[in-house]
């Protein structure tokens, strides 16, 4: 099978997200079942990708989308993935598509009006998924990476979806840990990064490790950095695709998040480990996070959050019961990267053998998540 990624956003290494994530992973997941697959997404106007895709397009007449493989699979970079979908199909010949994050129902109604069957994969609950109401087709079928995503759009579009989490492979994450750090990934203000900063000033004898990512506009990091100048117990890291050196010296996770997250893969990241969570009760964190650590309200006290962090950091029996249950719902069925690669194939095999015309809505109800 020959199947086709698509997101409106960019891809790795342009951007660092948890979507990101499980698109190169199912990618190569696939690839390792016997699969061809392709990405074709968003290129930003910055940075030494870029730069090298302008001159390889220069070189190559001017071709929307330049073709590489850096990430081990095709992936095609270009200004406006959805209007470059006919291309994508005329180069890599796909049999079947995954409408990514991004504008997820504008990029499936274009995929099945190219005639491929399609799979959208929701990742989040911004209005860019949705602009107007889900664009609904026989050969399209929805899938939610969390119960939480399921809910939310059942309750508020009315769309019935199935559910399978997010993909992680053991392997790329699961170290043996000294446990000797918090680790915060992203420093966005919507990820939480003004409690974890307070937490920092509070605690200086805990050294914090805050991972620089995405989502910071020059105004934030600049604000960022001016704060974080002033705290000696914090070191800020480039953004990584090997996690396991930080997850290496992490005692715990902070993710204080500010808004709806619909999953959380840092947990299922760092439970591998045995690694707790700390985090607010935000969207699908809840249920990514579960008995593997501490849940708050996002906007409960600072006073709040400093004893969860304490019971983490300073009490030993408490943390080793926190770090067993986290180390125990990291084996849960539903999460095994077996389950979920079958699952997203059985949908694709679904969706393909769907004829174009006359089949009603078979493909439209959830099965069991």
């Amino acid at each position: 099978m020959r199947i086709l990624f698509v997101s409106t956003l960019s891809h790795i290494p342009q951007r660092a997200s948890g979507a990101n994530s499980c698109i190169d992973e199912m990618a190569h997941a696939l690839q390792e079942r016997g699969h061809e697959t392709a990405v074709l997404c968003a290129l930003k106007p910055r940075g030494p990708l870029f730069w090298r895709t302008r001159i390889q397009a220069a070189l190559a007449g001017e071709k929307p989308f330049i073709e590489d493989h850096r990430l081990g699979y095709a992936t095609y970079r270009g200004y406006d993935p959805i209007n470059g979908i006919p291309e994508a199909i005329e180069r890599f010949q796909p049999e079947v598509a995954v409408a990514e994050v991004g504008q997820t129902s504008r990029t499936a109604r274009a995929l099945i009006e190219a005639g491929l069957p399609c799979v959208a994969y929701l990742h989040d609950t911004t209005q860019d998924t949705f602009a107007i109401d889900p664009f609904i087709h026989p050969r399209l079928l929805y899938i939610s990476n969390s119960l939480f995503t399921q809910s939310f759009f059942r309750e508020r579009n009315n769309l019935l979806s199935e559910v399978i989490r997010p993909l992680v492979h053991p392997e790329r994450y699961r170290v043996h840990s000294t446990r000797e750090v918090v680790l915060h990934l992203n420093p966005s203000p919507r990820k939480g990064i003004d409690i974890t900063l307070k937490l920092a000033q509070q605690r200086p004898k805990v050294p914090f490790w805050i991972v620089d990512t995405w989502g910071l506009d020059r105004r934030q990091r600049a604000d960022f950095r001016a704060r974080t100048r002033r705290l000696s117990n914090v070191r800020i890291f480039a953004t990584t695709r090997d996690p396991r050196p930080l997850y290496r010296r992490s005692r715990l996770i902070c993710a204080p998040s500010q808004w709806i997250e619909t999953w959380g893969r840092m947990a299922t990241e760092a439970h591998l480990s045995g690694i707790p969570v700390l985090a607010s009760l935000s969207g699908g964190l809840p249920e990514s996070v579960g008995p593997g650590g501490l849940l708050l309200p996002p906007d409960a006290p600072i006073e709040h959050w400093l004893t969860a962090l304490d019971q983490l950091w300073s009490d030993p029996t408490a943390y080793a019961q926190i770090a067993a249950r986290s180390l125990a719902y990291a084996e849960r069925a539903e999460i095994q990267p077996k389950h979920i690669v079958e699952r997203f194939l059985e949908s694709l095999n679904r969706v393909q053998a769907t004829p174009a015309q006359g089949i009603g809505e078979q493909s439209l109800h959830p099965q069991p998540g």
